[in-house]
């Protein structure tokens, strides 16, 4: 059994939706809590509570957290008009407070050292102030996930020139990315791009299985694409066959470039090739609802 911590942008293009859904649903897993990050973070945090209301797991804690990077601004300000209108239909939390994440997330380490998987698909400004504040909190980790950072060729025209997690707060990236963790798993852009699905009706009709995949299934159903991205990342925590390592170490520069520098001794563990086919079979066996005919590439 793995004891999970979520930090998540949830909000902005649903595929974090879908990463929390598989949590839920994956019986290897169990979650300890979630924390939120980027603008209208406690927004977020409903969301979170939403769906953990859905799928009748209001136990688990959730913190909403940075509303600002450590420097600039977020270029991420807002929950998306698709998502936030969720909220006016389904019950939630409404009582956050603001900005008790990192300290949620110290207490729950130090509680467990050695044990805990913190999995991170959004910007790194929590983890990067909690691992700031307290230095000691890095080596009681178990694992470290990252969905973040570019290592090869993308369209730039469509995901840029550096990663958006990365992009949003690099300061941030730069401090995690340097932490004395025991192991890194991370997964770069460049990879998950390609795993997406174009048959979003049929996406929204399957995930009505899953109870607390119901508003995805609503709020996806008029958009283009279906992404995987952050689900991807953790699905490797419990069945990473067809997936490809390389260990070695990862910088991050002023700017947001990711670099990858092959080591042996390196902690960081970049996930060099995929199966797509494979992975989305195990994602919706996980879900418990029908995969879907007609895959996208």
């Amino acid at each position: 059994m793995r004891l999970i911590l979520l930090d998540t942008d949830i909000g902005n293009d649903m595929d974090d939706m879908q990463a929390l859904a598989y949590l839920l649903a994956q019986p290897g897993a169990d979650l300890l809590g979630v924390t939120t990050v980027t603008g209208e973070a406690i927004a977020r945090a409903e969301l979170a509570d939403m769906m953990l209301r859905l799928a009748g797991r209001s136990d688990v804690p959730v913190h909403a957290g940075s509303e600002n990077p450590l420097r600039g601004a977020f270029l991420q300000t807002r929950v998306t008009p698709e998502e936030k209108a969720l909220l006016d239909d389904f019950p939630h939390r409404a009582d956050f407070a603001a900005d008790t994440a990192v300290d949620f997330l110290r207490r729950a380490i130090e509680a467990r050292p050695h044990e805990i998987t913190l999995c991170c698909i959004g910007p790194l400004t929590n983890i990067a102030r909690l691992f700031r504040a307290h230095p000691h909190i890095p080596g009681l980790l178990k694992t470290l996930v990252i969905m973040g950072g570019r290592y090869g060729e993308v369209n730039t025209a469509r995901w840029g020139v550096q990663e958006w997690n990365i992009l949003n707060d690099p300061e941030a990236a730069k401090i995690v990315f340097s932490a004395p963790v025991r192991e890194a798993l991370v997964f770069g852009v460049e990879l998950t791009c390609r795993v997406f699905r174009t048959d979003t009706a049929r996406v929204a009709d399957s995930a009505q299985a899953c109870p607390c995949l119901v508003p995805f299934s609503r709020a996806i159903r008029t958009s283009r694409e279906a992404w995987y991205h952050d689900a991807v990342a953790l699905a490797a925590l419990f069945d990473d066959a067809g997936m490809t390592f390389a260990r070695g170490r990862i910088s991050v520069t002023d700017a947001g470039d990711t670099r990858f520098a092959p080591d042996e001794n390196g902690a960081h563990r970049l996930m060099t090739a995929m199966d797509n086919d494979l992975f989305f079979r195990h994602f919706f066996s996980t879900l418990g609802i029908a995969p879907v005919a007609g895959q996208a590439r």
